[in-house]
């Protein structure tokens, strides 16, 4: 059986460009590394200024900053301590993040926050989500 040589080349151009580019947000797969640690979910250290600023800009601020929390933000800005602070006080942040209270699950059209970052979220609140 003889192979036509542009069939071939076809083939070998298709997984040239099938292969060739990869890209990942190293965030997402590793979720430790938002936290700047080595270890799978390390909360030992949560902090305002590294964990919880770290992690809302990588899944909330897009929607819900100072330029956009008006538009598709629903009305609420987390994109400074103050304005975080007085959607936690309202409940209205750890709601949406489970979709409790009947409000839409957040992020929006991706995947629920890991379980790390949750665990995160949630022992700084605990911890009286304080201003660090």
């Amino acid at each position: 059986m003889k192979k036509h040589p542009l069939s071939l080349g076809f083939v070998a151009l298709l997984v040239l460009l099938c292969s060739s580019c990869y890209y990942d947000n190293v965030q997402k797969l590793n979720p430790a590394s938002i936290l700047g640690t080595n270890t799978l979910c390390d909360t030992t250290t949560v902090t305002y200024s590294v964990s919880i600023v770290n992690i809302l800009q990588l899944n909330c601020y897009g929607c819900h900053d100072v330029n956009n929390s008006k538009n598709n933000g629903g009305g609420f800005q987390l994109d400074t301590y103050a304005t975080l602070s007085d959607n936690i006080a309202n409940s209205n942040f750890p709601q949406c993040l489970t979709g409790a209270g009947g409000l839409s699950a957040m992020p929006k059209n991706t995947s629920p926050l890991p379980s790390c970052e949750m665990d995160v979220i949630n022992k700084w609140i605990r911890e009286g989500a304080l201003n660090n």
